[in-house]
C-alpha cells in the first residue's frame, strides 16, 4: 500500500517522470486512497493528482544523483511510485493502522516534498527516499540491509538536520509524547506527533531545550530568508524575503532585473523558491522569456518553485509559507518596504558588480581576489562577526539621509565620551525571537537575555551615553520597522527584566551546574537542605561507603533544581527535600550496614569484585554491586539484612544487585519527584516565555540596539586609529538639484585598504560637479581612484568616517553604480564578454538618475577598438547630457576624444606621469598617482611590460613596430574604402566559399571542427590538431596553459566559438550548466602566438561558419578587426 502504488501491467505506456519510473494512471491513483482507507489511514490531507506526480518527480530526481555506494547499494530496495519510497512488500514493512510505516506515510501526505525523521527510542529513523538520502548526505549507515532503513542518534539530531539542510533539504522531526511517570513496568505503545518542521531558513531544532539547561543553541549564524518573486511586468520585479524566526517580512516592490537578482543572490537563499504565476508563467514552459529575467532565473533555475496564485502577493505568499513551514495559522508577520524611492529616499541597494569592486561581496560569491575588504577596515581586528555582518547589510543597502546624519551625529558625540561602553553580549535577535515564540527558552538563554538587557539599560542611565548613543535608535528601527523613546525603552529593559529575575536563578552558571552535594555558602537552604549537601564528610574525616554513589544520583537527578528560583517550585522541593532524605537514610542504615557486614578475605578482594554501594547510570538506581562471591561465602547474609535484588527500568530482576525493600520505595519516590520537578521547572520556563511574548517587538529591538552601538562604537574607535574623519554630508534636501546644484568634494583622499602614514599612501583631492572622463596609462591608479572615491562617498553617505579630509563634502546619491573592468564572459547563460559588457550598459543607462554616482571602468574592451570607441562614447554620452549623474568614466580608447559628442557636461581629467628613470626610450615615465585635469593618451604599455618580466627583446621589438603604426593607421583607411567596394588590394586573402560550394556543403559538427583545424594550421604555419571532449572528460595535461580556440554543438543545433587560456575551466563551465544542452564539443591548442592568434583564429572561424550557413549564438565576436583580420 502507498501513494499511486499499483502493479505495472505488460506494456504500460504512462510518460516516464524520471529514470526507473512512470506517471501512475488514473486507476492507480484511486486505488491508493482505498488501500489508504483500508490501512486506517488518519491522514487528513489530500494530493491531487498533479501534486503527487510533482512529489514523485522530486524524489526520484534527487536519489537519481546519489553518488555514495552505501546509499547506492539501496536504490534496489526502492519502491519509485511510493510517496515514501517504500516498498510495502518488503518483509519487515507492517502497514497496520498504528505501524510506524503508517504514521510516516500519514506525514508524507501532509509534507510530500520533505524529509521525516520519527523518535523512537534513543534514535531518530526513517524509512525509503528519506533513508537514502541521511546515507548520502550525513555519512550514515544503514540499519540493516532488509530494508532501506537508516537514523541517527538522539543526540546528534541537530548534526544530522545540519547536514540536510545544507543541502537544501526540509524535514519534519517527530516526537513521541510524554508518557505519565512509570518505573519497572514495560514500555507501552508510544504516540507521536510532527514538533516541528526544519528548514534551511529555521535551522535549529528548539524541541524540548526548555529541559535542556547546559544547552545554548548556536543561532550566531543568520539563515538564508525565504524568498517570493513576483514579476508583473517585463522588467519590474517584486522581491519578498521573509525571516521566519523574527517573523518579518520585507518586500521590494518594482525593482528591475539586475536589483532583483543581487538581492535574492546577496542575501542567500535556500530552495524552494516561492514564485508567483506572474513569474512562472511569463518564463513559459522552458524557463525562457527572452533578456528579461534572465539573470533572476540563473540564479534560481535549479531550484524547486512553488507556485503561489492568487494576489496581492505579499498576503499569499506569507499564506503558503506559513502553511508549508507549518507555522499555524496564528503565526503573524510584520510586513514591511525596502525599495528604493518614496518619502524615505532610501538609495537603491548595492549591485553585485559594485559590491565585488569595493570589497563588499563574500569572497564565495565571486568578489575578485585582489579586492580588499572593506568591512575590514572599518572594525578593529578580532571584532566580533555580528559587527561585521552587520556593517555588510548596512552598507549593501544605504540607509535614507535622515539615517545617515543621525549615525554621523552618534560618531562624533561618541569621540566626546570618556565614560566606557559597558558590557553588551551581542544576543541574535532571531535566537530571541524563536525561543521565546516557540516557548522553549531554557536557562541558559534566559540568562545570555538578561545579560544584554542590564547592558543596554545601562547606557540609558548615563546621560554622556544615552546623548551619544540613542541617535542610533534611528538604525535599529531601520532594522526592525519599530521605533521607541527613550522612556519607552527604559520601561522594555525594566519590565523584562524584572520577569525574568522573578524566575530564574541568576547565580553564576558554573555553580548551578556543579555539584549539588557540597554547600558552598550562606542562603542556600532555599534551594536545598544541608543533607542533600552533605553527602560527603567532613574535612580530615573518612568518606562513607554510600557517599559517592548518592553524589553521582543526585548530581544526576537534581540539575534542574537551582535553575528557577525556589519560590516558583517551593511545593516539589519540599517533597524532594523529603524523599530525598528517605534514600539517604536507607542508603546508610541499610546499604551500609549490610555491606559492612561482609568479612573481607586476607588477600583482600581481587580488583573490582570488592562490594561497593554504586550508581546505576542506566537504572538511576543505588545499590550494592559485587557482593555474589560474599554472599555465598556468608550464608544468610542477604536475608539477614532483608535484601532483595532490585528490578531495572523495565521490570527485570537484577541478579548481580543487592538493595532493599525501603530503598526501592525511597528510589522510586524520589525519582517521581525529581520527574516532577523537571516539569515543574520547565512549567515556570514556559509560562516566563509567555509573559515575555508581549514584548518580544521590544526585544528584539532592544537586540538590534546593542548590536549596532557596539558595531558603530568600534567603529569610531578604530577611525579613529587610522585617522579617518567624517566628510559633510549634503542631503539636497531645500537645495538645487542637477548637475548645478551638486558638487562631489574630497579632499585629501587615499584608498581605504591604505595607511594613511604610509610612505608609500599617496592622496588625491577632487571636486567634480559633472561627469569626468577619465584618462591615463596602465598602472597608473584610474581603477584605484574609482574604488576609492565609490567607497568614500558611499561610506559618507552611510554617516561614517571615510578616508579623507573633514572639509570633504559629498551630496546624496540615490544609487551607486561601479562597472569595473573585470568583467568576463559568462558561458552558463551563453554571454561573451562583450554582450555582458553590454548588458551591465544597458542597467547602468536605464537606473542612472541625475543623484546617482555611476563609475566606469573600461567598457567595451571585449570588442575591435573603432566600435567599442563609438559605443563607448555613445554611453558616456547619453550619461551625462541626458542622465546627468556624476561619476568616473575611465578609458583606454583614446579614439572617444575625437568623436563629436556633446562635452557640455562632461569634465576631462587624467592621472598624470612624470619623466622616468631609464635609457633614453621616450616610453619611460613613471605614474604619479595623482589625478589632475586634462587628457592623457600614454599607455605606459611596454614600461608594464618589462616591469611585470616580458622578455627585453619582445618589449623593443613592440616600441619599434610602435613607431611605424601611423603609417599602418593611415594605410589601413585606403583598404578598408577598397574592402567596401569589394576592391581589396591582397593585403590579405579572405577565403569565401563558392555558391556552388556553399549549396553542398553539410553544415555537421565535423565540418565546423574542420574549419577550425584548417584556420588555425594556417595561423601556426604547421597542421594543428582538433582535440574533442565528452561530456564529463578532462583535456589532456599538454593543453594546459596555452591558448585554445574551440567549437561546441548545443542541443538545438546551435554552435559557439571562443578562445581561452584555461581549456580545463572553460570547459567545465559550459557543461556544467544544465542550460547550455552543450552535446559536442572540440578544441585546437595553439602552441605559439599566445591570445592574439587565438583571437585571429576565433574571428576567422565565426565569420567562416557564419558564412557557411552556421547558426551561431557567438556571432557578434565575429566583428574583432585588431587582430589580423578585417
Amino acid at each position: 500500500m502507498g501513494l499511486l502504488h499499483r502493479r505495472r501491467r505488460r506494456g504500460s505506456a504512462g510518460p516516464l517522470l524520471g529514470l526507473g519510473y512512470r506517471a501512475p494512471s488514473a486507476r492507480g491513483y484511486a486505488r491508493y486512497f482505498n488501500d489508504a482507507a483500508a490501512a486506517g489511514s488518519s491522514s487528513q490531507q489530500v494530493l491531487d493528482y498533479d501534486q503527487a506526480v510533482e512529489s514523485l518527480r522530486y524524489w526520484n530526481d534527487l536519489i537519481n544523483k546519489i553518488d555514495r555506494p552505501t546509499a547506492r547499494m539501496m536504490l534496489s530496495k526502492i519502491d519509485r511510485e511510493n510517496l515514501t519510497g517504500v516498498d510495502t512488500k518488503l518483509k519487515g514493512v507492517s502497514t497496520s493502522k498504528n505501524s510506524l510505516y503508517q504514521f510516516l506515510f500519514d506525514v508524507k501526505v501532509n509534507h510530500p516534498t520533505k524529509v521525516v525523521l520519527v523518535r523512537v527510542g534513543e534514535f531518530y529513523e526513517t524509512w525509503g527516499f528519506d533513508a537514502v538520502l541521511l546515507v548520502e548526505h550525513c555519512g550514515l549507515n544503514p540499519m540493516g540491509y532488509r530494508l532501506p532503513r537508516a537514523g541517527c542518534p538522539r543526540v546528534n539530531i541537530q548534526r544530522t538536520l545540519d547536514d540536510l539542510t545544507a543541502k537544501g533539504l526540509r524535514c519534519v522531526v517527530c516526537e513521541e509524547a510524554p508518557m505519565p511517570y512509570s518505573y519497572g513496568a514495560r514500555s507501552k505503545r508510544k504516540t507521536r506527533f510532527v514538533a516541528q518542521v526544519v528548514t534551511p531558513h529555521s535551522p535549529v531544532y528548539v524541541y524540548n531545550l526548555s529541559g535542556n539547561h547546559a544547552l545554548s543553541p548556536d543561532f550566531n549564524f543568520q539563515a538564508p530568508p525565504v524568498v517570493g518573486i513576483e514579476q508583473r511586468k517585463p522588467d519590474a520585479f517584486t522581491v519578498s524575503l521573509m525571516d521566519v524566526d523574527l517573523r518579518q517580512v520585507t518586500t521590494y516592490y518594482d525593482v528591475n532585473e539586475e536589483i532583483a537578482a543581487h538581492i535574492v543572490s546577496n542575501q542567500g537563499f535556500s530552495p524552494p523558491v516561492y514564485c508567483h504565476e506572474s513569474y512562472l508563467d511569463r518564463a513559459g514552459p522552458n524557463g525562457s522569456s527572452g533578456l528579461q529575467g534572465q539573470r533572476v532565473r540563473s540564479i534560481i533555475q535549479d531550484s524547486q518553485k512553488v507556485r503561489v496564485k492568487g494576489s496581492p502577493f505579499s498576503e499569499k505568499f506569507v499564506e503558503i509559507v506559513r502553511k508549508d513551514l507549518d507555522l499555524g495559522p496564528d503565526a503573524s508577520f510584520t510586513q514591511s518596504s525596502a525599495g528604493g524611492g518614496g518619502e524615505s529616499r532610501r538609495p537603491l541597494p548595492l549591485y553585485s558588480m559594485t559590491a565585488r569592486s569595493i570589497g563588499l561581496a563574500d569572497r564565495a560569491s565571486g568578489s575578485p581576489s585582489g579586492t580588499p575588504s572593506l568591512v575590514a577596515s572599518l572594525l578593529p581586528k578580532g571584532a566580533p562577526a555580528p559587527c561585521k555582518h552587520f556593517f555588510t547589510r548596512y552598507l549593501m543597502h544605504p540607509p535614507p539621509p535622515g539615517v545617515a546624519g543621525s549615525v554621523q551625529r552618534s560618531l562624533r558625540r561618541i569621540a566626546g565620551v570618556s565614560e566606557p561602553l559597558p558590557l553588551l553580549p551581542l544576543l541574535p535577535a532571531h535566537k530571541i525571537a524563536k525561543m521565546i515564540h516557540s516557548r522553549e527558552a531554557n536557562h541558559s538563554v534566559y540568562v545570555d537575555l538578561l545579560a544584554m538587557l542590564r547592558g543596554v539599560r545601562s547606557i540609558f542611565e548615563s546621560k554622556a551615553l544615552e546623548e551619544a548613543l540613542y541617535p542610533l535608535t534611528a538604525v535599529a528601527a531601520l532594522s526592525t520597522g519599530r521605533r521607541f523613546k527613550t522612556s519607552e525603552i527604559r520601561d522594555a529593559c525594566d519590565d523584562v527584566i524584572a520577569e525574568i529575575e522573578g524566575v530564574v536563578n541568576t547565580a553564576e552558571y558554573e555553580e548551578l551546574m556543579g555539584a549539588l552535594a557540597e554547600d558552598e555558602g550562606e542562603g542556600a537552604g532555599e534551594e536545598a537542605d544541608d543533607d542533600a549537601i552533605a553527602v560527603a564528610a567532613a574535612a580530615g574525616s573518612r568518606a562513607r561507603p554510600g557517599d559517592q554513589a548518592l553524589e553521582s544520583l543526585l548530581r544526576s537527578n537534581e540539575k534542574s533544581a537551582r535553575v528557577v528560583l525556589g519560590s516558583c517550585i517551593a511545593g516539589e522541593l519540599e517533597m524532594l527535600d523529603a524523599a530525598r532524605a528517605r534514600v539517604m537514610a536507607a542508603v546508610r542504615d541499610q546499604l551500609e550496614l549490610a555491606l559492612k557486614a561482609l568479612s573481607c578475605p586476607e588477600e583482600g578482594w581481587p580488583g573490582r569484585s570488592a562490594p561497593r554501594i554504586s550508581y546505576d547510570a542506566v537504572n538511576n538506581s543505588v545499590s550494592v554491586r559485587g557482593a555474589q562471591g560474599a554472599a555465598k561465602s556468608r550464608k544468610g547474609w542477604a536475608d539477614d539484612f532483608g535484601l532483595i535484588n532490585p528490578r531495572d527500568r523495565n521490570g527485570s530482576k537484577l541478579a548481580d544487585r543487592f538493595s532493599t525493600e525501603e530503598l526501592e520505595d525511597a528510589l522510586n519516590d524520589y525519582r517521581l519527584r525529581c520527574h516532577e520537578l523537571d516539569l515543574a521547572v520547565k512549567g515556570a520556563l514556559k509560562a516566563l516565555a509567555s509573559r515575555i511574548q508581549p514584548f518580544v517587538t521590544q526585544v528584539v529591538y532592544l537586540s538590534h540596539l546593542a548590536l549596532v552601538s557596539k558595531t558603530f562604537w568600534l567603529h569610531a574607535t578604530e577611525a579613529g586609529r587610522r585617522g579617518w574623519s567624517l566628510p559633510e554630508i549634503d542631503s539636497g534636501e531645500g537645495g538645487e538639484k542637477g548637475q548645478e546644484g551638486r558638487t562631489l568634494v574630497l579632499d585629501s583622499f587615499w584608498p581605504f585598504w591604505m595607511d594613511k602614514s604610509s610612505p608609500d599612501t599617496v592622496e588625491n583631492s577632487l571636486s567634480m560637479s559633472k561627469l569626468v572622463l577619465l584618462t591615463g596609462p596602465n598602472m597608473a591608479g584610474k581603477s584605484t581612484v574609482i574604488r576609492s572615491v565609490c567607497s568614500a562617498s558611499l561610506l559618507a553617505n552611510c554617516g561614517l568616517h571615510a578616508p579623507c579630509a573633514p572639509t570633504s563634502r559629498v551630496p546624496y546619491f540615490d544609487a551607486y553604480i561601479l562597472r569595473s573592468a573585470e568583467s568576463a564572459d559568462n558561458p552558463a547563460d551563453g554571454l561573451s564578454t562583450f554582450a555582458v559588457e553590454m548588458s551591465d550598459a544597458r542597467a547602468i543607462v536605464r537606473d542612472a538618475s541625475a543623484d546617482s554616482l555611476v563609475f566606469v571602468d573600461e567598457l567595451c574592451k571585449g570588442t575591435e577598438a573603432k566600435a567599442g570607441a563609438c559605443i563607448a562614447a555613445a554611453t558616456l554620452e547619453r550619461l551625462a547630457s541626458h542622465n546627468g549623474c556624476l561619476g568616473l568614466f575611465a578609458t583606454h580608447l583614446h579614439d572617444i576624444l575625437e568623436l563629436p559628442i556633446e562635452r557640455s557636461a562632461l569634465e576631462l581629467m587624467r592621472m598624470e606621469t612624470e619623466p622616468g628613470d631609464g635609457e633614453g626610450g621616450k616610453w619611460r615615465r613613471r605614474a604619479t598617482w595623482k589625478i589632475g585635469h586634462g587628457v592623457c593618451t600614454e599607455s605606459l604599455a611596454f614600461q608594464v611590460a618589462e616591469k611585470y618580466g616580458v622578455p627585453d627583446e619582445i618589449v623593443q621589438r613592440a616600441y619599434a613596430l610602435s613607431l611605424g603604426l601611423e603609417q599602418a593607421n593611415a594605410r589601413s583607411t585606403e583598404v578598408e574604402a577598397a574592402k567596401i567596394n569589394g576592391t581589396a588590394g591582397g593585403q590579405e586573402e579572405v577565403v569565401e566559399p563558392s555558391e556552388e560550394e556553399e549549396q553542398e556543403e553539410v553544415l555537421s559538427f565535423d565540418r565546423g571542427v574542420q574549419v577550425l583545424a584548417g584556420l588555425a594550421s594556417e595561423a601556426l604555419g604547421e597542421d594543428a590538431e582538433a582535440i574533442r571532449l565528452q561530456r564529463g572528460a578532462h583535456p589532456p595535461p599538454s593543453a594546459i596553459g596555452y591558448s585554445c580556440v574551440y567549437v561546441y554543438r548545443l542541443s538545438d543545433d546551435t554552435y559557439y566559438v571562443g578562445e581561452t587560456d584555461n581549456i580545463a575551466q572553460r570547459f567545465s563551465a559550459h557543461q556544467s550548466t544544465r542550460k547550455s544542452g552543450l552535446t559536442d564539443f572540440a578544441f585546437v591548442k595553439l602552441p605559439k602566438g599566445g591570445k592574439s592568434v587565438g583571437r585571429l583564429v576565433e574571428t576567422q572561424a565565426i565569420r567562416r561558419m557564419a558564412g557557411m550557413g552556421f547558426d551561431l549564438i557567438s556571432e557578434a565576436d565575429g566583428m574583432h578587426s585588431n587582430f589580423g583580420v578585417r
